[in-house]
């Protein structure tokens, strides 16, 4: 039987010291390997990393496409500069140069997730993401050459290139005040919908150049009418070799509380093809901490 590796990505936030929130140009990763048969495609195996998953060796297909110019709608506009103000404002979100965030997940019942405790870290371009795997823990770090993964004790490389895909799902305001610091975005106002029973604006956004990424950079945010918080955001992942191959994903936000001045989700819930993965429910969420350099580096003794 054969099998294809679907990725949700976790990328670093980089924000230079001093300097503007900028767009990552490297993701954080890790594998979900799902069972190409329709029957078994959501049988996950191992290496869930912080949410987001890597596209495995997907082909750049930018050179046999057109290029789209960006557009943004000015109502698309209005509604996600008040969601970042509603986030704790674009000021505070640029002066974020890392985090350190615990908590715990609990997966449902035969899904691809694994309950226990996690620990993820980013500082500046540097990340650790160290989460429960059904082989003991899962830990994907920066490395000094390369992203490097580590599951039952057995480490491999990813490759930067293999995660354009990736988000940060659990900091939704830095994912989306990149997006609209980056002018390779497009915002749609796609409308005002109904989200299990309230109210929500739909915004859709992605970057439009060529079919490669248009395809795996889109991602639809349900903000709340009132409030205008996101509430969920819907996207793609990849498969391994082909990156137009995808599955309908999606993140859904609660529990929203202040850290520093910023709205953050305490709890976060995934699902893939409309299947519950899980939950995540943070216990702790730190910005501008210290944090030992030495988390970022390859496991002490490991030769790629």
């Amino acid at each position: 039987m054969s099998a294809t590796v679907f990725c949700f990505n976790f990328p670093r936030v980089v924000s230079p010291p001093g300097g503007k929130l900028q767009p990552p140009r490297s993701s954080s990763c890790s594998i979900w390997s799902v069972d190409r048969n329709p029957e078994a495609l959501m049988r996950v195996a191992r290496l869930f990393v912080a949410f987001v998953l890597i596209i495995a060796s997907s082909p750049r297909l930018n050179s046999q496409q057109s290029t789209t110019a960006p557009e943004r709608d000015s109502d698309a506009v209005v509604v996600v500069t008040q969601a970042l103000a509603a986030m704790g404002g674009s000021t505070l979100l640029t002066q974020v140069q890392n985090s350190l965030t615990q908590g715990t997940i609990q997966a449902t019942d035969g899904s691809w997730l694994t309950s226990g405790d996690f620990t993820w870290e980013f500082s500046g371009s540097q990340f650790r993401y160290d989460n429960p795997d059904s082989a003991g823990r899962s830990i994907l770090v920066s490395g000094k050459h390369g992203p490097v993964s580590t599951v039952g004790g057995k480490t491999s490389r990813l490759f930067s290139h293999m995660t354009d895909a990736s988000f940060s799902p659990h900091l939704p305001g830095l994912v989306l005040l990149q997006r609209m610091l980056n002018p390779i975005y497009s915002f749609e106002f796609v409308g005002k919908e109904t989200l299990a029973g309230q109210a929500v604006i739909h915004i859709r956004t992605t970057r439009p150049e060529d079919k490669y990424w248009a395809t795996i950079s889109t991602q639809d945010w349900f903000f709340d009418a009132a409030s205008f918080l996101p509430l969920r955001i819907e996207h793609r992942l990849p498969a391994s070799g082909n990156a137009l191959l995808t599955m309908p994903a999606s993140v859904a936000f609660s529990d929203f509380r202040s850290v520093s001045g910023i709205l953050v989700p305490f709890q976060l819930s995934f699902s893939v093809s409309g299947q519950t993965g899980g939950t995540a429910k943070l216990s702790s969420v730190s910005f501008n901490v210290a944090i030992d350099p030495a988390d970022f580096d390859t496991p002490a003794g490991v030769v790629l």
